[in-house]
């Protein structure tokens, strides 16, 4: 008989042989606790995808609608501003037209005045025993285009293709430029007026 074997040294080895079973046991499932809580983990994303999709699908059928009922006033809204376009080129026009009239009789105006101006100034040089062959060259600086304009400019002080355009919306200065470029056939002097005062608008937007 040992010395110290007693029934609570039984009872112990009874008790270590129960947990090394139940550890025999559960040591199976317990090596499959990593690969469950991967698992478990990938379903849980899928899931969380799966809602996200779901979701993000609501948004695109729900804007997919509106782009399709937005649309149907597309054909409208671009028919008035065809309308809208034509108008304004067809308004361009007929003020870049009026204008061109002007200053083609002004052109003949300052023609004659030239002519008569000349002929004036020939006769005073001749009457004075001078050589008039000088005169025209003379002359001929003060007139031309830039007479044609200044003459243009007393008549109408506070004319420009653009007056009373608000100007400091970029589409509307586009449109602008779109329908000038295409409508207008002005003296190459009021195109860059234009074309000034347009730069001095973006010029002023850009500084608020």
């Amino acid at each position: 008989m040992l010395h110290g074997y007693d029934s609570s040294l039984e009872e112990r080895l009874k008790n270590a042989e129960q947990a090394e079973i139940e550890l025999e046991r559960l040591q199976p499932m317990a090596a499959e606790a990593p690969k469950l809580r991967e698992t478990k983990a990938r379903l849980q994303k899928r899931e969380a995808q799966q809602r996200s999709k779901e979701s993000y699908m609501q948004v695109v059928h729900s804007s997919v609608e509106s782009a399709s009922a937005r649309q149907t006033q597309v054909p409208q809204l671009l028919e008035n501003a065809g309308r809208a376009v034509k108008e304004l080129y067809e308004a361009l026009k007929d003020v870049d037209r009026h204008r061109k009239e002007a200053v083609e009789y002004l052109t003949r105006v300052d023609r004659i005045e030239y002519e008569i101006a000349v002929e004036e100034s020939e006769e005073e040089e001749i009457a004075k025993d001078r050589d008039p062959r000088g005169v025209a060259y003379a002359l001929a600086a003060q007139h031309g285009e830039p007479r044609v304009k200044s003459l243009l400019q007393e008549i109408a002080p506070d004319f420009a293709f653009l007056n009373g355009c608000d100007l400091t919306n970029s589409m509307v200065r586009d449109t602008v430029k779109f329908v000038m470029s295409h409508a207008l056939h002005a003296p190459n002097y009021e195109i860059r007026a234009m074309e000034q005062a347009l730069e001095e608008t973006m010029e002023k937007v850009a500084d608020k």
